[in-house]
C-alpha cells in the first residue's frame, strides 16, 4: 500500500510513524536545567573572587589594632576572619546546590510504549498517536492508525504489582498493600467506545472499525469479546492481522491523523 500522508510536512520514512506533542515541558526542563548549571557557576566564580581578593589584598590586615581593649581586637579579628570564610563559602554552597539541582532536574529519555516499541516493525502505512487527550478528559496512551481503521492500544500493570481479585482488580500500593483500582480491560474497552463517539461526532461520512488491545506481561489475564490481550512481541502480527478497510482512504486517513493531532498532550 502506498504512503499516505496528511496536512503538515513529514519525511518520508519506510518505517511507522510515531506522533506525539512537540514536549513544551521537555524543553522548559531543559531551560531549567541550563539556568540552573549558568546559576551555580556564577555562585561558584562570586564566591571565589571574595576569597582572592580577601587573600590578595590584605583586607583583614591591621585588625588586631582595631578596638581600644585587647578583648575588642580578638573578638574584631575573630569575626573578621569568620565572616571571611562565611560569605565565599556561603556562594560556593549555593552554587554546588544549584549545579546538582539542575543535573537531577534534567531531561530524561522517555519509555517507549508498546506501540511506539514498534517503530522499526511496521510500515508507514501505520501511525501511532501518543497521550491523546480527548474531549472529555480521557487520556488515551495510544491510538494506532493503519489499513485496518483505529487500534486502542493500553497496558496491564506489571504482573509483580497486580492481579485479577475476586471483586476487581489489585495493585500493589505502599507498604505492600493491596489497593482496588479499574479493571484494565474494561477500562480500555470504554475508551475504545470514546473514541469511537468522539470520531463519530468529526467524520459523519465514515468511522473506521476501532479494536481494542492491551498488552500485558500476565497469562492469567484472558481476553474478552471486546478486548484482546497480547503479550509485547504479539502486537505486530495482530495489527498486521486486521483485514483492511477499502474505504481508509488516504484522505480519510490523513483526517484522522489531524483530529488526533489536535487531541495530543505535551
Amino acid at each position: 500500500m502506498a504512503p499516505w500522508h496528511s496536512g503538515g510536512a513529514r519525511e518520508h520514512d519506510a518505517r511507522m510513524q510515531v506522533i506525539r506533542a512537540a514536549g513544551p515541558q521537555r524543553r522548559r526542563a531543559a531551560a531549567s536545567v541550563v539556568a540552573g548549571l549558568v546559576a551555580g557557576l556564577i555562585l561558584l566564580a562570586i564566591g571565589a573572587v571574595i576569597v582572592w581578593s580577601i587573600f590578595t589584598s590584605n583586607l583583614l590586615d591591621g585588625l588586631d589594632r582595631v578596638g581600644s581593649s585587647a578583648l575588642e581586637q580578638q573578638l574584631l579579628g575573630t569575626l573578621a576572619w569568620g565572616l571571611a570564610f562565611l560569605v565565599p563559602g556561603s556562594f560556593a554552597v549555593l552554587g554546588l546546590l544549584s549545579i546538582v539541582r539542575a543535573a537531577d532536574g534534567r531531561p530524561r529519555s522517555r519509555r517507549l510504549r508498546p506501540a511506539a516499541s514498534l517503530q522499526a516493525a511496521l510500515s508507514d502505512d501505520y501511525i501511532v498517536a501518543e497521550d491523546v487527550r480527548l474531549p472529555d478528559g480521557r487520556l488515551v496512551p495510544e491510538i494506532v492508525i493503519g489499513p485496518h481503521g483505529l487500534t486502542v492500544i493500553e497496558e496491564l500493570p506489571p504482573a509483580a504489582v497486580s492481579r485479577p481479585g475476586s471483586h476487581g482488580w489489585e495493585v500493589r500500593g505502599a507498604g505492600g498493600r493491596w489497593l482496588n483500582i479499574e479493571n484494565p480491560l474494561d477500562r480500555a474497552a470504554r475508551d475504545g467506545e470514546r473514541v469511537r463517539r468522539w470520531l463519530g461526532s468529526h467524520m459523519e461520512d465514515f468511522v473506521p472499525r476501532i479494536s481494542v488491545a492491551v498488552v500485558a506481561d500476565d497469562r492469567r489475564v484472558a481476553r474478552t469479546a471486546e478486548v484482546a490481550v497480547l503479550r509485547p512481541e504479539e502486537l505486530p502480527g495482530f495489527l498486521a492481522a486486521q483485514p483492511a478497510l477499502r474505504q481508509m482512504s488516504p484522505d480519510r486517513r490523513g483526517r484522522i491523523e489531524a483530529l488526533l493531532r489536535e487531541l495530543l498532550v505535551a
